[in-house]
């Protein structure tokens, strides 16, 4: 299997854009280094934050690992 599946793929792409950023990460900045479209991002952040795998500072708005 040479290929990624996108969505696991695209899990770890957004983890790794996020533990870059020891000061945390803006959804725009996210989608723009992942290149993945923001109406696909969106549902993967929550989903990761609901499970506990990266957390959301709303008064920041930016994601943690």
């Amino acid at each position: 299997m040479d290929q990624d599946h996108r969505t696991t793929g695209r899990i770890f792409d957004i983890l790794e854009s996020i533990a870059r950023q020891e000061d945390g990460i803006g959804f725009s900045e996210i989608a723009r280094r992942t290149n993945i479209p923001k109406g696909s991002l969106h549902p993967l952040l929550t989903t990761m934050v609901r499970r506990n795998y990266i957390r959301y500072a709303d008064a920041e708005k930016r994601y943690y690992t």
